[in-house]
């Protein structure tokens, strides 16, 4: 595929408008190249600079300090805009809220600087899209434009074009305008539906907000306990802590209003989703009775003699990490159910009730475009993910109750659905397929992972795949033997340079200067250290199994191109 349009985007802050605006621009009718949909793979090859050669267009997403590491030579933002300056495309900035140029940059980006950009408005998104598309040179594709359309669209283009035919233009463009004012609710009636959700909403919030703060304080407690578990009456405390605690969850629980049949049956005639308001509240419940759960198998940490300490701090710091995870996946459930539900109908729920429910809304920016809402999800559904698998792997022979199986039969779930929505396709391309590998290792399902290396190979047959695609398949068949489920793969060099002394093809890199190598953005930390010399631990596959090598490499030799082995999921 050619495409018109390159979007260079920093991963930290600017992924989401990146996403958003490669959506918004593929429906407007372009192509537009945007390397893993919310799974970048990190990976930086020459490939990149094939696809910014051939289009017209580059967008760059400038998120706060996105720039800063543009001092490394090797920084991968840096290596895509300063060819797409050198090749004279039209290099359009997109300035993201809180961004800011910073005093120096290097000199083959500062030009950089001097181009004409464009402010990101989250709250007008479509309206931003469209007007960036005013800044293109490139024209979009009336066939990608026909094939987006759904039937609904077509027959209102149809109609339109009636209204022309005959001589409709004003009263085409007066409603056009108005209904483009007018937002939900409409009627005096909708006004009342909306109000009496919200009381809905707001009551369920409450009582969960009640029963998260009650866990959020027996997670610490059992925090407490660990630390000095013989202090005099430690263990009688904490026990009563928790069954307070516990007994305080319950209550919550039990308040619980459930959406009434006739408010049910109005729901249908209204913009507001009903599926959805009933799916919040089933989650609400769900997640307390995890709550609960997750007490019990505190009080079992506290009595296990033989887990380590380590270990236990583990666990409970997984707990804290879902309690911090839901909180953002309830707000955005509430953000999606309001969205089409106009500023001042909300107002008092926004401004008031909201504040009021510290462990649902923490600072969280509401959103006012549907797709946006839906990318901002899938990062948190990436991370209630890789918890799970963490929590899952944890186990213990004292554990004769399990507690902790309800995480394993939510983890089989998630497989399953993982399964059907990231299996690769044949009209994947290459970096679409890396990156749902990515996201099978997250889920520990390495079968799917070979499967999708598989299809890579069939879709990428340059020399350099071909010889690190079998040793990254051994290396996900022999993860067991290993223990090691991360790192980065060496995957080709600079072009038209030497090759580096000690890097060979399919070496992946797992530990530098002491610290472990996940992604590539751990790469970049470690390096920006570095001063003359660093060392280095790699496996290296020896035809049969893999060998760890270490050993100290100096600053300053060839550039080497990386391939991630596992997911980047924003903290």
């Amino acid at each position: 595929m050619k495409y018109d349009v390159f979007i260079c985007y920093r991963r930290d802050g600017g992924e989401y408008t990146a996403k958003i605006l490669h959506d918004k621009l593929t429906d407007l009718g372009y192509k537009v190249f945007f390397d893993v949909e919310s799974l970048r793979s990190g990976q930086f090859n020459t490939k990149l600079f094939s696809v910014i050669d051939e289009c017209e267009d580059f967008i760059s997403v400038l998120s706060p300090k996105s720039l800063d590491r543009c001092a490394n030579d090797d920084d991968w933002v840096r290596l895509e805009i300063g060819h797409a300056l050198k090749r004279g495309k039209n290099v359009i900035p997109v300035l993201l809220r809180g961004f800011q140029f910073p005093q120096y940059l290097p000199e083959d980006i500062n030009n950089l600087r001097y181009r004409s950009g464009i402010e990101a408005s989250t709250e007008f998104f479509d309206a931003f899209a469209k007007r960036l598309s005013e800044f293109l040179k490139s024209k979009p594709h009336i066939v990608n434009i026909i094939h987006k359309q759904s039937l609904l669209k077509k027959i209102v283009i149809l109609m339109i074009a009636i209204f022309v035919v005959f001589g409709a233009v004003f009263s085409i463009n007066k409603f056009y305008h108005t209904t483009r004012q007018t937002a939900f609710p409409y009627t005096k009636a909708d006004k009342i539906i909306v109000n009496d959700v919200i009381d809905y909403i707001s009551e369920n919030f409450k009582y969960a907000n009640v029963a998260m703060s009650e866990y959020d304080s027996a997670i610490i407690s059992c925090y407490n306990y660990l630390d000095n578990p013989t202090e005099s009456n430690a263990s009688t405390t904490f026990q009563f802590d928790l069954k307070y605690m516990k007994e305080n969850i319950m209550e919550a629980s039990e308040n619980f209003v459930t959406l009434e049949d006739t408010l049910s049956a109005k729901l249908g005639s209204t913009n507001l989703p009903k599926d959805k308001i009933n799916e919040v509240t089933i989650y609400l419940q769900q997640r307390i009775v995890a709550m609960l759960q997750n007490i019990d198998y505190m009080t079992f940490l506290a009595g296990d003699t033989q887990m380590p300490l380590s270990m236990k701090a583990q666990i409970l710091n997984n707990f804290q990490e879902i309690l911090d995870i839901e909180k953002d996946i309830i707000f955005y459930d509430a953000n999606e159910i309001f969205l089409e539900v106009n500023d001042v109908a909300l107002d008092e729920f926004r401004t008031e009730t909201l504040p009021a429910i510290p462990y649902i809304f923490d600072g969280q920016e509401w959103r006012d475009d549907k797709d946006e809402i839906a990318a901002i999800m899938e990062i948190y559904n990436s991370k209630y993910m890789k918890v799970c698998v963490e929590l899952s792997s944890v186990s213990s022979p004292n554990d004769p109750e399990n507690e902790l199986q309800y995480l394993t039969d939510e983890l089989a779930a998630l497989r399953v659905e993982a399964k059907e929505k990231f299996k690769p396709l044949e009209s994947d391309e290459p970096g679409m397929i890396w990156g749902k590998m990515l996201r099978f290792n997250t889920l520990k399902m390495y079968d799917m992972c070979i499967a999708c290396l598989e299809m890579y190979n069939e879709k990428d047959d340059t020399e350099e795949v071909d010889t690190i695609i079998p040793i990254a398949i051994e290396y996900y068949k022999q993860i067991d033997i290993t223990g090691i489920d991360y790192g980065c793969m060496v995957g080709g060099y600079e072009p038209d340079k030497p090759h580096h002394s000690f890097y060979q093809l399919g070496d992946i890199l797992i530990e530098m200067n002491g610290n472990k190598i996940r992604t590539f953005d751990d790469i970049e930390a470690a390096s920006s250290d570095i001063n003359n010399s660093y060392q280095v631990e790699v496996l290296r596959f020896n035809g049969s199994g893999f060998d760890t090598v270490a050993v100290e490499l100096q600053k300053g030799e060839a550039k080497i191109l990386y391939y991630e082995m596992c997911e980047t999921i924003d903290e």
